[in-house]
């Protein structure tokens, strides 16, 4: 019975064993799942589609009406001046924008000039004009410019029926715009017809020198099935991120599943050790293989860090007769008291030997007894209960009657806060504790302080707010 007993514990052991490193494998996973995660959704600036805004003739057409003055400076020049020669001038204009950059329009301007001879004679000026919107391409964002810089150039034909003239035009100038509602725009222009000498009737005919300067201000409406734009976000970069994401959260699934199955396998198994040991009458000595499942394999308050240290008057009876952490055996009449997480007595382990914990060492010496926590509020170095100050007395009384080291290392709940929040947090739980000590007359020389900052080592995650006390031997 005891072989098999034996091996049944043996088997248990093994299956903690293979948990903790399914644990640490999981935990590998879920941080290369992250960085890949993090490869995939990068924070990107938009990009638009260039090609998105289809050409229509059915969309953005506009009709403008402006009025102003215009100035004919020819040659011969005459006597008059430019102030001189200034006119009214009427310009209507029909026109289209194919993209948000780019329109053409067809203008008629009229009214009369003074020619070289300084009389007055009446033209009409027909143009048609390219037009580049500077706006779109600067201003960033998917919304249309209110304010729009819109340089042109075009020709034309000067119609002066007085001088019996029609030469040919170079236009060019800029258009200026403000959009003060959806279809309606304030406009102000600046242009100049170049042509030849003889548009008055006096000049050259083969010979371009004469121009007809205009300054116009005025109201533009837009109007179409379509009026105005908006840029279209390229969807190629989301489609190819949502394929790999989609990919990545099935393979998620998958190894979940198969963590799931592997889990509920050993909780069944180590469900059916506990019966047998519960049928044996071993499950007292044993429990502490099963503080973390109840009956059914669901998880129990076990995972909750508890204060299970040999107790300090054992502690001190063991210093006294070796001072060492290797004592074997003691007779059943020294059996002493531990003290859990609440500050409740609690039978000692029964063999008498010390709870060495493998990895806790200070210079290859092991800690004496199990680790003393202290429990904080979110956030703080407050202690959850006061009553935990109790501790304080017996491990500073302990310290100074043997002169032990101390080492405090304080936590944070992975969960709340960040990496730095939670290293300061670490801190200054350490510190606090090694402050109560240097106050019940530990000398700064004993203490040693570390932070772990945020881990998630037990549950409930309030159980990482925590700093553990370990003692060694000077």
């Amino acid at each position: 019975m005891k072989k098999i007993l034996f091996s049944m514990l043996m088997t248990l052991a093994a299956l903690l064993d293979a948990d903790a490193h399914a644990v640490n494998t999981v935990e590998m996973k879920l941080k290369e799942i992250k960085t890949g995660q993090e490869d995939i959704t990068p924070h990107k600036k938009p990009a638009y589609l260039s090609g998105a805004i289809i050409p229509s003739w059915t969309d953005n057409w506009f009709i403008s009406v402006s009025g102003g003055a215009s100035s004919f400076i020819g040659s011969p020049l005459g006597c008059d001046d430019l102030f001189g020669r200034i006119k009214p001038a009427l310009q209507i204009s029909l026109g289209k924008w194919h993209t948000p950059s780019v329109g053409n329009r067809l203008v008629f301007q009229g009214f009369e000039w003074k020619s070289g001879a300084l009389t007055n004679q009446k033209y009409r000026h027909y143009h048609a004009d390219l037009l580049v919107n500077l706006m779109p391409s600067i201003a960033a964002g998917d919304n249309e410019c209110r304010w729009d810089i819109i340089p042109f150039v075009g020709v034309g034909m000067i119609d002066n029926r007085d001088a019996g003239r029609n030469p040919f035009t170079f236009n060019y100038g800029v258009l200026g715009r403000f959009r003060i509602a959806d279809c309606l725009h304030i406009t102000a222009e600046i242009g100049n017809a170049t042509t030849f000498k003889d548009a008055d009737g006096l000049g050259s005919a083969r010979e371009i020198g004469d121009h007809l300067l205009t300054l116009s201000a005025g109201v533009s409406w837009t109007f179409g099935k379509n009026k105005g734009w908006k840029k279209v976000l390229d969807a190629r970069p989301y489609i190819i991120r949502n394929e790999r994401l989609e990919a990545l959260a099935y393979a998620q699934e998958r190894e979940n599943e198969r963590l799931a199955k592997e889990n509920g396998a050993n909780l069944r198994l180590i469900a059916e050790l506990r019966k047998i040991l519960e049928i044996e009458g071993l499950l007292d000595r044993y429990a502490g293989y099963f503080d973390r499942t109840d009956d059914d394999g669901s998880a129990s308050d076990g995972g909750y860090a508890m204060n299970d240290y040999s107790g300090l008057n054992s502690l001190r009876k063991r210093l006294r007769e070796g001072k060492n952490g290797n004592a074997t055996t003691e007779s059943k009449s020294d059996k002493t008291h531990s003290g859990n997480g609440n500050g409740n007595a609690t039978d000692g382990d029964s063999s008498g030997e010390m709870h060495g914990y493998p990895g806790d060492t200070a210079d290859g010496n092991a800690p004496l007894g199990a680790p003393i926590y202290f429990f904080f509020e979110l956030g703080t170095d407050n202690l959850v209960e006061e009553s935990q100050m109790v501790n304080i007395d017996e491990i500073a009384r302990v310290a100074k009657k043997y002169g032990l080291r101390i080492e405090i290392t304080g936590a944070a709940d992975k969960a709340t806060g960040t990496e730095m929040i939670n290293s300061n947090l670490g801190s200054l739980r350490a510190s606090f504790i090694a402050g109560c000590l240097k106050e019940k007359g530990i000398e700064k020389s004993q203490i040693k302080t570390f932070s772990k900052g945020g881990i998630d080592d037990y549950t409930p995650g309030k159980a990482n707010r925590n700093a553990i006390v370990r003692l060694f031997l000077p």
